[in-house]
């Protein structure tokens, strides 16, 4: 890799039928081939450094590499796609492949390579000791927003909520329920139910083993009218039109 040029660094280590990056390079800086699970081949003379591949990549798995700017400093820019973004000249903690922490770096510059796409490229200034590992940041925390996150789809029950439900008193998985209706809903807690239980060990000195599972409200799984109006052993009823004639002659 040229040391002190921009250049697109390709982590694509699957062989899958994938090729925005060849498509959208205006330099042709990137190629597959005829066969389309190709792994992609950078060319280092062609690429400009324009960070238009890093917006369309489905897999976020491009990234920007300048291991010399000229500084004794490296610049890696990737893909951020959350709120809030980071503004220029912040530190921030840059992380490997995996999201393990690596050091620290800072922000020299935003950029939307693609004029109608949200993607933001995120340019980091770091140590070239970490560069080649560095493949995003630790993401910012927006107080505000994180209250709204909706922890219960079904019920629709906020962060906040659950929240306010365990400052009150509300250290067990029913308690919150009866407060908030988080876990009432349809999937009776599938979803959100690890959520809640982490916000309360969070929340107080309660380990998750401590911790009583939420009782559940019977049929666990949405089961047909056939199966509960008849046993394994005995049926009531052959169908539901037997059920029907049976219903119609008791009223009579």
């Amino acid at each position: 890799m040229i040391a002190n040029k921009l250049i697109a660094d390709i982590h694509c280590i699957e062989p899958i039928p994938c090729n925005p990056c060849e498509t959208s390079c205006p330099f042709g800086a990137i190629t597959i081939g005829s066969d389309i699970t190709n792994l992609p081949v950078v060319h280092e003379d062609l690429c400009r450094g324009c960070g238009i591949c890093l917006a369309v990549c489905p897999g976020l798995a491009i990234r920007l590499l300048q291991m010399d700017n000229g500084n004794n400093r490296a610049i890696v820019a990737f893909p951020y796609e959350y709120h809030p973004l980071p503004q220029k000249g912040d530190l921030v903690t840059v992380v490997n492949m995996e999201g393990l922490p690596l050091g620290q770096g800072t922000v020299t510059r935003l950029q939307k390579p693609i004029k109608n796409d949200p993607t933001q490229l995120v340019f980091v200034e770091v140590d070239p000791s970490i560069a080649q590992e560095v493949r995003s940041m630790e993401r910012l925390k927006d107080n505000d927003l994180e209250e709204e996150l909706i922890i219960c789809r079904c019920e629709e029950v906020t962060r906040k909520e659950i929240l306010n439900a365990i400052q009150k008193g509300d250290h067990s998985l029913d308690a919150v329920k009866r407060r908030t209706r988080a876990g009432m809903g349809l999937c009776q807690g599938k979803s959100c139910s690890k959520l809640v239980s982490r916000m309360i060990c969070e929340q107080t000195n309660i380990t998750p083993d401590q911790l009583a599972p939420a009782s559940k409200r019977q049929p666990v799984n949405p089961i047909s009218l056939k199966t509960m109006a008849s046993t394994s052993d005995k049926p009531l009823f052959r169908d539901l039109d037997a059920l029907a004639r049976e219903l119609d002659n008791e009223v009579k």
